[in-house]
């Protein structure tokens, strides 16, 4: 594509900010939908049982795909194929739902319907793509600068912030005729917004795989930064001989003796004329003899050396990878995974289904996902999060990055003041704005603190362990948000 570098870097820059939109979209569709979902199996908590449908598929997939090297699932195929298949499941559900046409909700609550089993089964295929496609998208951009990082977290949070700006539109346009009709209008608001959320979708695989290819200042970047996909002691050991540089002296002295270029122990011209002549040499020959003696003997044990220096199994070769990412990684994993245990346990489940107000009614819940998701949003692209990785003149590189993880993990740590918070506001009649507030404060830490803990991924990895990284990562991030669902049900009891 023949476009000035800056005009490739700013569409470079939209295309990852759409996927990360995009990477998210089918299941903040399945969340903010949550009022047609209660709708059609009324006392079924739908926004838990999504979440816990969703995410082990999703863990599933992320933890077999570090597992195994599987050589024919590309991080293109991976993420084109699962946008595509995001997209048909996004038309998979109002599809189905044709099939339970009448003028109130085609289930109402039977569990034995079919529409239910199909929906939960479309949640599965739903984060098994998720999966497939979220590791493989962190670990693209964690090859080229911190930006084009920010852009998918920010990417991620729009997702939410447009899906509620979608369902509220979709719903208001609707609102007349769900009042005269009730379940159909709700129908028809929800059907234009998974056909919404479809579109993006495959937008999304557009932008991936026609776009970024045609992109040259994006092929540059990742080409100079180059994948070798291992840390320094597997390079070493793949290296093999070549890597093992004879510095001793006698080492070098038997190498260049074994090459022909030197004579070791040579007598010169004199000795040569005399040894010519049959003229016994002098104590110099034993010298000699003694020199190569221990060449061979210093032979012999470099040679061994490289035998117990052979490069191990593919296998433990990517544990190795995995333990060298995990030790430079822990304090940002760990910051992850307790930043999701509290948001999940508190959003949705709490906010969309142990809340209520009657002048707000069924918008309520709606409202307050998207207060969060703004929120969220505005979080994520707050500029702190990115300047707080940026070193100064005295900062010693290791050092300081270790410094700037703990202080995110910290800050992760506070969040828990969030639940006694939730927890006060469940047993008293909190007003709505005071609930808002709430909301607004959760959504924004959350995206500050995930924003922050992300782009230090990349600062603290080396080139070519972005996919084990990132990886490792997305892992714990997908666990904090299973763990956080499951700690969710609590608010049941």
């Amino acid at each position: 594509m023949h476009l000035k570098e800056d005009v490739q870097s700013r569409l470079a820059w939209a295309a990852y900010f759409t996927i990360g939109t995009g990477l998210l979209a089918p299941w903040n569709a399945l969340l903010t939908g949550i009022d047609y979902f209660a709708a059609v199996f009324p006392g079924k908590p739908m926004d838990r049982l999504f979440t816990v449908t969703y995410l082990p598929a999703c863990l599933s997939v992320l933890l077999l795909l570090l597992r195994f090297k599987i050589t024919f699932l590309t991080p293109q195929v991976r993420i084109v194929n699962s946008f595509i298949g995001f997209a048909l499941i996004m038309l998979a559900i109002p599809t189905l739902d044709l099939f339970n046409l009448g003028p109130r909700p085609p289930a109402s609550g039977d569990t034995s319907s079919a529409f239910f089993p199909a929906v939960l089964s479309a949640t599965i295929v739903i984060g098994a793509f998720d999966g497939l496609c979220q590791g493989a998208v962190f670990a693209d951009v964690a090859a080229l600068p911190p930006k084009f990082t920010q852009a998918v977290v920010s990417g991620t949070a729009c997702s939410g912030f447009l899906v509620s700006i979608l369902r509220i539109s979709s719903k208001a346009l609707w609102a007349e005729e769900q009042r005269d009709t009730g379940f159909p209008g709700l129908r028809a608001s929800t059907e234009l917004y998974f056909l919404a959320a479809a579109l993006l979708s495959l937008g999304c695989a557009a932008a991936y795989g026609l776009l970024l290819p045609r992109l040259h200042a994006v092929q540059q970047l990742r080409r100079g930064e180059g994948h070798v996909g291992m840390p320094a002691e597997l390079h070493v050991m793949q290296a093999g001989p070549k890597a093992h540089t004879l510095t001793d002296p006698l080492d070098q002295q038997h190498t260049a003796a074994m090459s022909g270029k030197v004579q070791i122990g040579d007598p010169g011209p004199e000795r040569s004329m005399s040894g010519a002549a049959g003229v016994q040499s002098g104590p110099g020959d034993e010298e000699d003899a003694l020199l190569l003696s221990l060449q061979s003997s210093r032979s012999c044990e470099v040679e061994h050396d490289l035998e117990r220096t052979a490069v191990p199994p593919e296998a433990d070769q990517r544990m190795m990878l995995f333990r060298s990412c995990w030790k430079r990684l822990w304090p940002l994993c760990s910051g992850l995974l307790i930043t999701y245990i509290i948001t999940l346990s508190i959003f949705p489940g709490f906010l969309a289904e142990d809340v209520e107000n009657k002048v707000l009614g069924d918008w309520y819940p709606i409202l307050l996902i998207s207060a969060f998701n703004t929120s969220d949003l505005v979080g994520k692209l707050l500029p702190a999060s990115s300047q707080s990785w940026r070193k100064g003149p005295n900062d010693h590189s290791r050092f300081h990055l270790q410094r700037i993880a703990r202080a995110w993990l910290s800050f992760a740590i506070s969040r828990i003041l969030f639940i006694p918070a939730f927890i006060c506001a469940s047993f008293v009649a909190t007003p709505p704005f005071v609930m808002f507030l709430l909301t607004i404060l959760l959504g924004a830490s959350n995206g500050l603190v995930t924003a922050g803990l992300m782009l230090g991924g990349p600062e603290m990895l080396d080139p070519g362990m972005e996919d084990a990284g990132e990886g490792i990562l997305v892992i714990s991030l997908i666990s904090g948000l299973l763990v956080g669902a499951l700690a969710g049900f609590l608010w049941l009891l």
